[in-house]
């Protein structure tokens, strides 16, 4: 029995040391720090209704929450506690984001309650960013371009088979017209002016054709390391398939187009050009048309005074041209 109670008194001597098992937190940070760490980064005052909404459509993004030292009320025996900083930061244990991440909110909370804490709050997400206007004139090429050729290639077929076995004659029809086009990017600004010639047949539900266009390609292209620009200029050529759909009745009607042409430049800077359009042309009396139509521009150009502002060969292109349907 004595050997006993020396055990159980041995036991309750000990049973009150704490026991911790967890890590210690990492040390907070102001701030003020947070901003130094990031100094890309935007803050912005918002209320929390736009926080909670930021949250909820931000997909994958992490938040970093800022929480002022509470106003705590005194206790009757306040343990001794080293003073806190006025805000300081709790991390939810991700990762930093990358250098030049953008913080699009920052959130400031009014207390509810005398123990509810004040709250800051900054957002950032990963990837963010907006589309280029390289990247988008690469999507309108290849959407037209994917469209036109297979239009073409599957009506073509079909019209030169009819044609050939003699079961229906096709009516054709033929354009002259004269048109602007302007192409832009990030660093490249440009216009090509020209005639163009179309012939087509027409079908049931739409025509096909060839479109030859030549004239004058001007442009300029700004250099990565320098204010200046890279001039560009001379005669060009292009020729590709057109496909159009009329969208009222008539021999001049309304219709939606689609081409892609294809060709080359007499500039010293320019290899292979391209272009992908799609609009609407609409006919003006009974002879005369009008047409609006944008998409982009492929232009090959040779580095040979210096690296160019971008690498992209895609440029967002859009113009009008005026004619004749005869």
């Amino acid at each position: 029995m004595r050997t006993a109670c020396l055990i159980l008194s041995f036991l309750l001597t000990f049973s009150h040391l704490p026991v911790a098992h967890a890590e210690w937190p990492s040390p907070p940070t102001e701030l003020d720090a947070l901003k130094a760490m990031f100094p890309s980064a935007r803050f912005v005052e918002v209320s929390q209704a736009e926080y909670d909404l930021l949250l909820a459509s931000a997909g994958g993004a992490h938040a970093v929450v800022l929480v002022d030292a509470p106003n705590e009320e005194p206790q009757a025996e306040p343990a001794p506690k080293t003073p806190e900083p006025a805000s300081a930061v709790t991390q939810d244990h991700r990762p930093p984001p990358p250098d030049g991440a953008i913080v699009p909110a920052r959130v400031r909370v009014s207390p509810g309650t005398a123990r509810t804490p004040p709250v800051h709050a900054a957002v950032y997400g990963h990837g963010t960013g907006s589309v280029s206007t390289g990247d988008a004139a690469i999507i309108l090429y290849v959407l037209v371009g994917v469209f036109v050729v297979g239009a073409a290639l599957l009506y073509g077929v079909v019209i030169m088979y009819e044609m050939l076995s003699g079961n229906r004659i096709y009516e054709y029809w033929h354009d002259l017209a004269a048109g602007a086009w302007f192409f832009g990017g990030s660093g490249r600004r440009g216009g090509m002016y020209g005639a163009r010639a179309s012939i087509g047949i027409i079908g049931d539900f739409n025509r096909v054709g060839l479109v030859l266009e030549a004239g004058y390609l001007d442009g300029r292209f700004r250099f990565r390391d320098d204010d200046g620009f890279l001039s560009v200029a001379g005669v060009y050529g292009l020729l590709g398939p057109s496909v159009q759909w009329p969208l009222t009745d008539g021999p001049n009607p309304v219709s939606w187009d689609f081409e892609i042409l294809t060709g080359y430049s007499s500039a010293d800077s320019v290899g292979l050009m391209s272009r992908a359009l799609t609009g609407f042309s609409w006919g003006l009396g009974s002879t005369w048309r009008l047409g609006i139509m944008a998409g982009s521009t492929y232009a090959k150009i040779r580095e040979t005074e210096g690296p160019l502002n971008t690498k992209s060969d895609f440029n967002l292109t859009g113009g009008l041209h005026v004619g004749a349907r005869f």
